[in-house]
């Protein structure tokens, strides 16, 4: 799947393609997965269904069915930011105005 032109959708639905498989793979039902991982079942089903979940409880999936060191590639990529880039940002942040006190 060519990620950059696939939609959110897409993506969502590929995703839980692969965790049914690995799911499959490691020998766990949905109960069995979701009792073991403490996931609900509903859940495990959504997003195996292609549907939205939390990313905490994806994280949670993939521990359990031992594939959460093939998500950790998407992590090292490092992602170290310039100073100066940080501090332009902050300059473009709108200030807020300080109105007078009445005394």
């Amino acid at each position: 799947m060519d990620y950059l032109f696939a939609s959110d959708t897409d993506i969502l639905q590929e995703l839980g393609h692969r965790l049914k498989v690995a799911r499959i793979q490691a020998g766990f039902t949905q109960g069995e997965l979701a009792q073991h991982s403490g996931v609900s079942r509903p859940t495990v089903a959504r997003l195996e269904g292609g549907k939205n979940i939390s990313l905490l409880n994806f994280i949670t999936l993939l521990r359990y069915v031992d594939e959460l060191t093939t998500f950790s590639q998407v992590l090292k990529r490092d992602l170290r930011l310039d100073p100066k880039l940080i501090y332009e940002m902050e300059q473009k942040q709108p200030q807020r105005v300080k109105h007078g006190t009445k005394g």
